[in-house]
Parts: C-alpha cells; sequence; structure tokens
C-alpha cells in the first residue's frame, strides 16, 4: 500500500563496506534519483562529484580526517548547491511558472500584512541540494547500497582539490557502497505531530 516507506525504514547510516566498486550505471541511477528531486522554483540547485578514483578518494579522506567510514567507502559524493542557480531566475521566470496559477505577486500579504518575497540564496540551496541527496539516498537503499552523511570534513581541502568556484557550496559528503555491516535500527520519535491549541 505504501512501497516507499520500507526503503525509508531500512535506511541506516552504513560506514562499513565491502571493497566492490559501485558500478557505473548504479552511479547514473543514484544521480538521476537527485536530478529528479523537487527544488524551489525549479532552480535544481544540486551539484555532485563522483569520487571514485584512488587519488581523489585519497584527498577525501584525509580532509574527513581518515574516519574509518570514509575509508571504507568505495565511492563518495560531495554533494553541493550551486548557489549561482538563483541568477538564472529573472531569465527563467517563465519557464519555471509554467503550469502555476497566475497570480500577481504585488498584491500578496501574510496574516500579519507581510508584502510577499523569494525565498531564494544560500539557505534555500542548501535545503534543496539536501532534498536531492536524501532522493539519493532512498534510491541506493532500495538498490541494496548503504550511505552515510558525513559532515566531518574540511571544505577548504575538498574545495581546493576539486578546483571549486565561490558558488558551489559544499553540503556533505555521501558515503556510498555495498554495506558489509549493517547496524540494527535506531530508536525513533513515536511521532513528529506538534500539538496545535486547536
Amino acid at each position: 500500500m505504501f512501497p516507499i516507506l520500507p526503503a525509508i525504514a531500512n535506511r541506516r547510516s552504513v560506514r562499513e563496506f565491502q571493497p566492490r566498486p559501485v558500478e557505473p550505471e548504479v552511479i547514473d541511477a543514484l544521480l538521476e534519483a537527485a536530478r529528479l528531486a523537487p527544488s524551489s522554483i525549479n532552480l535544481q540547485h544540486f551539484r555532485a562529484i563522483v569520487v571514485d578514483a584512488p587519488e581523489d578518494l585519497a584527498v577525501v579522506r584525509a580532509s574527513a580526517y581518515q574516519l574509518p567510514g570514509v575509508v571504507n567507502a568505495p565511492l563518495v559524493l560531495v554533494c553541493m548547491a550551486d548557489v549561482s542557480a538563483d541568477a538564472e531566475l529573472a531569465r527563467g521566470a517563465e519557464e519555471t511558472s509554467r503550469g502555476a496559477p497566475k497570480v500577481d505577486m504585488a498584491t500578496l500579504r501574510s496574516g500579519a500584512g507581510s508584502g510577499f518575497s523569494l525565498k531564494i540564496g544560500r539557505e534555500w540551496a542548501l535545503i534543496n541540494a539536501a532534498i536531492a541527496t536524501e532522493n539519493l539516498v532512498i534510491q541506493a537503499t532500495e538498490m541494496g547500497l548503504g550511505t552515510c552523511w558525513h559532515h566531518h570534513f574540511e571544505h577548504a581541502e575538498v574545495r581546493a582539490h576539486f578546483k571549486l568556484p565561490d558558488h558551489m557550496e559544499l553540503l556533505t559528503l555521501l558515503l556510498v557502497g555495498y554495506p558489509s555491516v549493517v547496524p540494527p535500527a535506531r530508536p525513533r520519535r513515536a511521532s513528529v505531530r506538534w500539538p496545535t491549541a486547536s
């Protein structure tokens, strides 16, 4: 009845991987899942560097302090947000609004009377990139792969090695591979519903 929930429920932060490489066609499927993710105003901020060459893996692992999960992963995806995508907004406004109801934005007001403003910029670009990354994670789980978001790394070292321009914001290193150990499920809250006064 709810076919995607098992993949979400079975996702784990995997840090122990088989040495088996991740096949190119599998990598392509993961990136396709990210490409198809929704993004605000369809700005599609997500970008990824596929890191599986030994010399690149060595740099990424060193930037992440040689922590075991990173050292074990046969594939690392450097997940990023292209914050320059917002610059395309004016040029692509007509394209991105197709199918949306026509609204005079100047007349819009919040309940307290605030005028409408687009929620764009670095923060929203990172949110959009995170949505795409999680799409990728769920696709990986469905394909029998393990993943782990890894935030503990020196951004400057990764930026320098891959010669990243300033408009590329680093989000996370996503460790990917066939798991050798799948950890048990960790406790989850009974509900995420926030109670309301009404």
